[in-house]
Parts: structure tokens; C-alpha cells; sequence
């Protein structure tokens, strides 16, 4: 992947003058430098059936090789004096284990256990931005580990020909996990608020997910063309050197959707619904903002034009409600005046041409 981003803008003077300097930018500018990311895998895995197909194991393998490769980029070191932007090169290998025993020809019982591994995000490795108008600074982080974990997961299904159900709980236990833009509190030299990117040495993540759909039609035939989907989660996670809350760990969700089908079109009503944000840790000894719990609708549509052509459509936000998005939230102390500038969009529409072969 090649990576390029730039930031340029005007400012227009009582007089009529126009000029690119908009404190602190002077325009052009860059946050992250011009850079090249190369991700190779290599992943086997076997299957193997024991008494006639009521057990299968799947035993596998992973090998993950990462590259980060910044270039000389004068724009962005005119705009980030003082940072040398870091190469990465890492290589993981990851092992996983599943197994699954059936139970008859609807239900099946399953668990997993998989190493994990996570490269550091460019734009954490290599950053640097700033904005004074709102009172803060990102810094890069060159000393940004791989992240790496271990989770198991037990979990139930179903599968009918009317719909299917699955029921899980896992337990991760990360080493060096990656929390992106965390805030470290304010810089008594200039007053800016920072966010970095850092490694928790050691974490855990655990929860229970919940998906499920059915078909109408096993309650009518002339309802054929409808069903119904739902997926929960309930998840916490734990910083273990600080024994408190991760802060980019999601509150617990709940999606919902009525969904009608046709031979062309579809459409489907859904609910995206998630309780009060109440599991974060201390910002500077105080307490965090909560984002309050939330419930939008959305609208969606799909229309098969021709073989191979496809639109998509939906209106988000039907209501036009004032909500965070639980992981656009960074974390903020109870008392900071300007959060409405972090708030999801309000009503708004996405279409899509996906062209297949």
C-alpha cells in the first residue's frame, strides 16, 4: 500500500488578500510522511473428521510479515521539526486450534483457541499533528510494539433451514496491546491536551456475542420474503499494570433488523442500539465523559441492476438523533466543554455501485 495524504487550504482577509497561513499551518501541509506498508500472510490449516463427522478439528497455522518503509518527505518535516519517521519490520507466527462437535443435524458445539498478532498502525508509528483552535496535539510514538494475544472462545450453534443461532464467550489476554490516541493529559508548557498512541504491557478482553436470524416464512407461508436478524454483545477489558478500564473497549451493543427480500430488491429497517459508555478510566485523576447510551434507525436498500451490478443505499440516523459512535469517542474528562464536536453525523445518505465478476 502506498500512502499518501496532504492538507492544503486558504484564508480569504477582510481586504480581499488570500493566503495559505492558518495558525499553526501554513498550507500545504502533512500529518504522516509519504510511506509504503507491504503485509505478506501465509496461513494453512487442516481439517480432520473423527467418528464419522461428529468431531472436526481444525489445526492451523499463520505466518505474518509486516513492513512500514516512510520517505523522505520535506513537507512533512517542514511541518514536524525534530521527527525522524521509523521503519518497522516484524514477523509473527500465530497457531490456532478449533474444534467443533456436532450434535445432531441442527446444533454444534465449538471452541477456539488463536494466537494474535497486530502490527502498529502507521499513522500511530509516524504522526504529528496539531490544532490550536481546539486545543491539542497527537505525537508520534517510534518506540510502538506489535501487538500480540491469546483468546479462547466456547460458543453454541444452531442452523435450520428457517435461520440459524450462535452464542459465544471469549477471553483475550493481550501482551503490548495497542490503544491508539491515548490522552495523556494536558502540556503545562503550552496547555494543549496530548493524545499518543502506546503499548499497555499487559491487557485483557473478554465477552459474550450473541447473532441470530430467522425467516418469517415458519410462521407463514406469505411471509416468505421477510425475516428478522439480531446480534448483541456484552464485552469489558482491563488494563492489568493499571488495574483499570481500557478505554477503547466498546459498552455493550445490540443490532436489530426487519429485512424483506425480493427477486430483485431488497430492503431492511435495522435498529443499532448501545447502553451508556459508563467503563472508562480516570482522565488526570478525574473522572471521563460517559457518552450516553443511544438508539438510531437506519434505512437500507440493495437493487441488483444487472448480472454482476449492484446498488446499494441507505439513509442513516433516520431520526436525526445526537449520539457518539462508541469508538470515535477519545477519552475526555467529565468536564470538557467542546464535546458535540465529536457526535456522529446526523441524518445522512451513502450510496454504492459494487461492479463483480
Amino acid at each position: 500500500t502506498e500512502l499518501a495524504q496532504k492538507r492544503d487550504g486558504r484564508a480569504i482577509l477582510p481586504g480581499g488578500a488570500v493566503t495559505p497561513a492558518i495558525p499553526p499551518d501554513t498550507f500545504p501541509v502533512r500529518d504522516f510522511p509519504l510511506s509504503t506498508t507491504t503485509r505478506v500472510g501465509l496461513y494453512l490449516q487442516d481439517e480432520i473428521e473423527l467418528e464419522d463427522g461428529r468431531w472436526l478439528l481444525l489445526p492451523g497455522v499463520r505466518v505474518d510479515r509486516f513492513e512500514l518503509s516512510p520517505k523522505d518527505d520535506p513537507l512533512f518535516a517542514a511541518r514536524n521539526p525534530g521527527i525522524e519517521p521509523t521503519s518497522i519490520r516484524e514477523t509473527s507466527i500465530s497457531p490456532k486450534l478449533g474444534a467443533i462437535r456436532r450434535l445432531g443435524d441442527i446444533w454444534s458445539v465449538f471452541g477456539n483457541y488463536a494466537r494474535g498478532f497486530r502490527a502498529p498502525p502507521y499513522s500511530d508509528v509516524n504522526l504529528g499533528f496539531t490544532n490550536l483552535q481546539f486545543g491539542y496535539t497527537a505525537l508520534p510514538n517510534p518506540d510502538l510494539k506489535p501487538e500480540t494475544s491469546d483468546g479462547l472462545e466456547l460458543g453454541l450453534r444452531a442452523r435450520g433451514p428457517q435461520g440459524h443461532l450462535s452464542i459465544s464467550a471469549y477471553h483475550n489476554r493481550y501482551r503490548d496491546f495497542i490503544e491508539s490516541l491515548r490522552a495523556l493529559g494536558v502540556d503545562p508548557r503550552t496547555g494543549l491536551l496530548l493524545f499518543q498512541s502506546q503499548n499497555v504491557g499487559r491487557a485483557n478482553i473478554r465477552g459474550v456475542e450473541a447473532k441470530a436470524s430467522l425467516s418469517l416464512a415458519a410462521f407463514s407461508p406469505s411471509l416468505q420474503r421477510w425475516s428478522v436478524r439480531a446480534a448483541a454483545s456484552v464485552q469489558r477489558g482491563r488494563d492489568e499494570i493499571a488495574g483499570a478500564p481500557l478505554a477503547s473497549v466498546d459498552p455493550a451493543q445490540a443490532v436489530l433488523g426487519l429485512a424483506w427480500q425480493g427477486e430483485r430488491v431488497g430492503s431492511e429497517l435495522v435498529g443499532r442500539f448501545a447502553r451508556r459508555h459508563d467503563r472508562r478510566p480516570d482522565v488526570n485523576g478525574q473522572p471521563a465523559y460517559e457518552a450516553p447510551g443511544y438508539g438510531v434507525l437506519d434505512w437500507l436498500l440493495h437493487l441488483d441492476l444487472a448480472e454482476g451490478l449492484r446498488l446499494d443505499a441507505g439513509v442513516f440516523n433516520l431520526t436525526d438523533r445526537r449520539y457518539f459512535e462508541s469508538g470515535a469517542l477519545p477519552l475526555l474528562a467529565a468536564d470538557t466543554a467542546n464535546v458535540d464536536r465529536y457526535t456522529a453525523a446526523g441524518r445522512n445518505l451513502a450510496i454504492n455501485l459494487r461492479l463483480h465478476w
